[in-house]
């Protein structure tokens, strides 16, 4: 996983749980960190435009590290309203 298909991954998610609207995509961030212990270490900084959707987009962002802490990818997150 790239920080590009991170991106991508979460542009769809947030598309598909109604919130892309809230999602603020240029500022968000997106980056690869050190591997540790041989696997792939992303980071992301999501900014909301809406406090309001807080709850469900940090229920995204967990399912997506989940998801990919399966595929042996770790991810660390933070979400930010603007």
């Amino acid at each position: 996983m790239t920080p590009d298909g991170l991106k991508k991954r979460v542009v769809e998610e947030f598309n598909c749980n109604g919130l892309l609207r809230c999602l603020d995509v240029e500022t968000s961030a997106f980056r690869e960190l050190p591997r540790f212990f041989e696997a792939s270490h992303l980071a992301m900084r999501l900014v909301l435009h809406d406090i309001a959707a807080l709850a469900a987009a940090t229920s995204v962002a967990a399912e997506i590290k989940r998801d990919l802490e399966q595929k042996g990818v770790e991810l660390e997150y933070e979400i930010r309203p603007q």
